[in-house]
């Protein structure tokens, strides 16, 4: 297996409000057939102001989406249990 088979690739939106570009769709298109998984991270503006990331203050799509894409990484990880 190719590395790229094994990763998982996470996509933030970086801008509220605007349509994801046609590029970028085919983008994640490329990601997605290359790739264990994709998620996109929607705009958070929390998250935009740069500062200390509270979990409380992000919003529940973001943090789930956060939560899918940790998932997807670990999914990757050894099983060392034996």
């Amino acid at each position: 297996m190719r590395a790229y088979r094994a990763s998982a690739f996470g996509c933030a939106r970086t801008f509220p409000g605007r349509p994801v570009l046609a590029w970028a769709d085919v983008g994640l298109a490329h990601f997605r057939t290359r790739c264990r998984g994709v998620v996109v991270v929607p705009f958070d503006k929390h998250l935009a102001t740069g500062a200390e990331v509270d979990l409380a203050m992000m919003r529940t799509r973001t943090h789930e989406a956060y939560v899918t894409l940790a998932a997807l990484v670990a999914e990757g990880f050894p099983d060392v249990r034996g």
